[in-house]
């Protein structure tokens, strides 16, 4: 009997275990997209200059599909260089996928180059997602997964009151101290608020979990 005790206890504390992992992995990551969506928009040189070796390719292969070498070389540096030059530019980007969000603005530039040429257009991708997605890097579809997943659990799960919580310390990441300030509430009703809401969202990972596993 102490024995099957011993093993149910052992199994709880896994599952414990599993879910802390879970939900700990998926604030780090909601924190780092954040930081670095900060860092673009401020325009780090560093992380500039990562999104343009990594992005070129599909920035160039896009403007080909309307334009001349020439041409496409042309767009795809002025696109570029207004991602450089132009806070506001950067600040048209809000999240998902960097490659497909460049290659729905480099879409559009050359066709209006076209037009303004007043050339025939050439024939349109039928899906450009589906070539921006063919090469779509892991981190930006993970990332669109971990949004998807937050998206739903604040739409669909969230009660509404715990809202102001979870977005000053799990989307903000807030200490405890600021998020209450913010929110204009004391530290133990921020608590306690906070504790619901992390067994809510982990009821909601293991659901979401187990039915991608079905």
């Amino acid at each position: 009997m102490s024995a099957a005790i011993s093993l149910q206890g052992s199994a709880m504390n896994t599952i414990a275990q599993r879910r802390r992992a879970t939900i700990t992995a998926l604030e780090s990551h909601l924190s780092s997209e954040g930081d670095w969506l900060d860092r673009f928009h401020r325009g780090d040189k560093a992380l500039i200059g990562e999104v343009y070796c990594e992005q070129q390719g599909a920035v160039l292969a896009v403007a080909r599909r309307y334009l001349t070498e020439a041409e496409a070389e042309a767009c795809a540096h002025d696109v570029f260089l207004r991602m450089v030059q132009k806070r506001s530019f950067r600040e048209n980007y809000q999240g998902g996928s960097l490659r497909a969000w460049l290659c729905t603005v480099t879409r559009n530039r050359a066709i209006d180059i076209v037009r303004r040429q007043g050339r025939m257009e050439k024939t349109e991708p039928q899906d450009l997602e589906r070539l921006a997605g063919a090469v779509e890097g892991d981190r930006f579809v993970q990332a669109a997964e971990a949004r998807r997943v937050v998206d739903t659990f604040r739409r669909e799960v969230l009660p509404e009151k715990w809202r102001g919580v979870f977005d000053q310390r799990f989307i903000h990441q807030r200490s405890q101290r600021e998020a209450a300030g913010e929110l204009q509430m004391r530290r133990s009703t921020l608590a306690y608020q906070e504790g619901q809401i992390r067994s809510l969202l982990e009821q909601h990972l293991l659901s979401t979990a187990q039915r991608g596993q079905a």
